[in-house]
């Protein structure tokens, strides 16, 4: 009798990435606390999807939701923090598979007010792009999207400064906040290809 066995899979490990004021790292259970801060803020969800959380516990299923996004092979989500501060959650950025087999993400983000205007997200998302263009094969990307709602003007700035062309509005794409949401749809395409 022959015994078959399986070949070892090489073991993912979590990409960090470093810019000059911050450190993009994964998620922990103790970002659980950070993650409610941020996302219970109204501010911080007007133009979001999701709900403003109400509980912990949603803030803990999304700690978890981020963490699988990358053991799942669907996607990354860092946890923003300043270099100097690495275990202090300021937001988040990321990006996951729209349409498996044709290297097109969507990426999300959102930043704690108190950061807001200091060019922190341009920074994250510079270095998560420059890292999903990279010679990275864990999940590679051609083109990156973003949908946007049109009043969102500071995210719609953040997009232009890092090349971001636009290429339409999706009417009614989704239902939240009570109705149906018209969105901006940008895409930047990989060039390093």
């Amino acid at each position: 009798m022959t015994n078959l066995t399986e070949a070892p899979q090489p073991v993912r490990v979590f990409p960090v990435l470093t810019t000059q004021r911050l450190l993009l790292r994964e998620f922990s259970p103790e970002d659980v606390p950070g993650v409610y801060e941020i996302l219970s803020r109204e501010d911080v969800n007007t133009y979001l999807e999701t709900d403003t959380l109400k509980f912990i516990e949603e803030a803990e299923t999304r700690v978890r939701g981020r963490t699988n996004l990358f053991y799942d092979k669907m996607g990354f989500r860092w946890a923003i923090t300043l270099r100097e501060t690495p275990g202090k959650l300021i937001g988040s950025c990321g990006f996951f598979s729209v349409r498996r087999g044709t290297q097109t993400m969507e990426m999300g983000y959102e930043l704690h007010p108190v950061f807001w205007g200091k060019g922190i997200m341009s920074e994250a998302l510079r270095a998560m792009i420059d890292f999903a263009f990279g010679p990275q094969d864990l999940l590679p990307v051609h083109r990156m999207e973003a949908i946007v709602m049109p009043d969102n003007i500071a995210s719609i700035r953040v997009l232009e400064k890092l090349g971001f062309a636009l290429e339409g509005v999706r009417r009614e794409f989704g239902f939240w906040k009570g109705r149906y949401q018209d969105v901006y749809l940008f895409a930047l395409l990989n060039s390093k290809k």
